[in-house]
């Protein structure tokens, strides 16, 4: 438990995951939260690929710059959300 909680903090402090052939080395894939008008997450948004692990970091950034501007489409307060977020929202 301790694992995932030190990983989630991850997540939360660079704004994405990324899973870098951990599940099958073929593959790399990052993901990041969108959120909803009323601070919940509603979707992600994943790229997966066979990207080489040296850029999903870049990557990484990319698709949570797109998550937050979806959000924000969605009538999420972007700011605070991502200000607000708890382990109960992931």
């Amino acid at each position: 438990m301790e694992q995932l909680r030190e990983e989630l903090d991850k997540c939360r402090q660079v704004g994405f995951a990324q899973d870098l052939g951990e599940i099958d080395s073929r593959y790399n894939s990052v993901a990041a939260p969108v959120f909803g008008h009323n601070g919940k997450v509603v979707a992600c948004l994943v790229v997966v690929g066979v990207f080489d692990e040296s850029v999903g970091d870049h990557y990484g950034h990319k698709v949570a710059e797109c998550a937050k501007k979806v959000s924000y489409t969605f009538g999420a307060d972007v700011e605070q959300v991502y200000e607000n977020i708890a382990y109960e929202d992931l």
